[in-house]
C-alpha cells in the first residue's frame, strides 16, 4: 500500500484532518496572594519616586518614562496595602485580586519603553532570567566558584487571608553553585546557552532537602 500511495501520489486525493477552529479556553480566574513584605515594596516605591524626580531635575524625560515609572510606583502602593491587608488577615476586594491576577501583563507594559530607549539599555540577554557571575577565584587549583540562577521553578504555598486557607502557586528562583576552570570565566550569554544545549551542571544537593522532582 505504502509503495502505492508513493507511486500516485501527485493523483491521488489525501486524507486531512479538519481543522480545529475552536478558541482556546481562558484560565480560571483564581484568588492570588502577594508575598507579604510591605517594606520591600515601600522602599522600592521610594526609590522609583527618586529616580522620577531626579530625572525631572536634570530635564532627562524621554517620551512615556514618567508614566511608566509613575504607574510602577502606582502599583508598588497597591501592593504594600495588600501585603498588609494579607498579614493582618483582612479581606481583599475583587478589585485588590484583579490586580494579583493581572500583574504579569501589567508589569510587562511598565517595562516596555520606547524603541530607542530599549536599544540602549536591554539586549537579547536581558530578556532571559538566566544569569550567572562568579565569585571566588582559587589560583592553586585554577578554579573560580560560580553562582547562577535558571529558569524559575514553581513553589507551592499553604496561605490563610480573608478566602481562608489555600494552596497557591507561583515561581521561585533555580539556584546552581559550581566550580568552572578560570580561564573560561561564564557570561550571561554562555550561561544560557548552556540551558539551551542542556549542558547545565546539577544543583547542590542541599536543595534536595526542600526541592521536588
Amino acid at each position: 500500500w505504502t509503495e502505492l500511495r508513493h507511486d500516485t501520489i501527485l493523483y491521488a486525493k489525501q486524507s486531512q484532518t479538519m481543522m480545529a477552529t475552536a478558541m482556546p479556553q481562558k484560565p480560571e480566574f483564581t484568588y492570588g496572594y502577594v508575598e507579604p513584605y510591605p517594606e520591600v515594596y515601600q522602599r522600592i516605591e521610594e526609590m522609583m519616586k527618586d529616580l522620577r524626580c531626579n530625572l525631572e531635575v536634570l530635564g532627562i524625560t524621554p517620551e512615556g518614562v514618567p508614566e511608566k515609572i509613575r504607574s510602577f510606583e502606582n502599583l508598588l502602593a497597591k501592593l504594600k496595602t495588600i501585603s498588609r491587608k494579607e498579614l493582618s488577615q483582612k479581606s481583599l476586594t475583587e478589585e485588590e485580586y484583579k490586580l494579583i491576577w493581572n500583574i504579569g501583563a501589567n508589569l510587562a507594559s511598565m517595562k516596555n519603553f520606547p524603541s530607542e530607549i530599549m536599544k540602549k539599555i536591554t539586549s537579547g540577554t536581558d530578556e532571559k532570567i538566566d544569569l550567572v557571575a562568579d565569585v571566588h577565584t582559587d589560583p592553586n587549583t585554577k578554579q573560580v566558584l560560580e553562582e547562577g540562577v535558571g529558569s524559575p521553578f514553581d513553589i507551592w504555598v499553604i496561605v490563610e487571608d480573608g478566602k481562608g486557607k489555600r494552596l497557591c502557586r507561583g515561581a521561585v528562583f533555580s539556584y546552581y553553585e559550581f566550580k568552572h576552570p578560570m580561564k573560561d570565566r561564564l557570561t550571561d550569554e554562555k550561561w544560557q546557552e548552556m540551558e539551551e544545549n542542556k549542558e547545565r551542571p546539577a544543583q547542590p544537593d542541599w536543595l534536595g532537602s526542600f526541592i521536588v522532582k
